[in-house]
């Protein structure tokens, strides 16, 4: 059997300014089951032919804003993943859903000999805690991550 796909994806990142980049991108992908050509052992094998693959969302879009000046930079990104079915029989289909993510960091440097570099980042994962379905797997799907904060302090010696 197998399945068929037939997509696209196009992309655009430029500078809005010396300091401020935006990226955007678009996919779009129709994945299909094929079926053998045997009905007996696409049913016992629990495939329809025509039906979308499992876990494949048809479209996808992410945005994202990044700033930096001198020491600072901070950003800002959301994507966009679109409904997707969960089992083979397209009868479980996960919603779609955005998730969007912040960044915040400084950099200091020429601290003497004993420490050359010192970067200080926050970084929140699912920024507005959106409930969605993450990974899917025939007749399966995991709760996707809530919100998540990280801080890192790295040292350059």
């Amino acid at each position: 059997g197998g399945s068929e796909s037939l997509g696209f994806e196009l992309a655009v990142d430029f500078g809005l300014t010396d300091s401020l980049n935006a990226y955007v991108a678009y996919s779009y992908n129709d994945a299909t089951y094929l079926g053998t050509g045997d009905t007996t052992v696409d049913g016992a094998n629990g495939i329809v032919p025509g039906n979308r693959v499992a876990g494949i969302p048809e479209n996808m879009f992410v945005a994202a804003l990044d700033w930096a000046s001198g020491s600072w930079n901070a950003g800002v990104s959301a994507k966009y993943t679109g409904d997707r079915e969960v089992n083979q029989s397209n009868t479980w289909t996960a919603d779609a859903f955005t998730i969007t993510d912040l960044y915040a960091g400084v950099s200091l440097d020429d601290f003497g000999n004993f420490l050359d570099d010192l970067h200080l980042d926050l970084v929140v994962n699912n920024l507005f805690d959106e409930e969605y379905l993450g990974t899917i797997a025939s007749n399966a799907a995991w709760i996707g991550g809530p919100r998540t904060y990280a801080l890192t302090l790295t040292a350059d010696f």
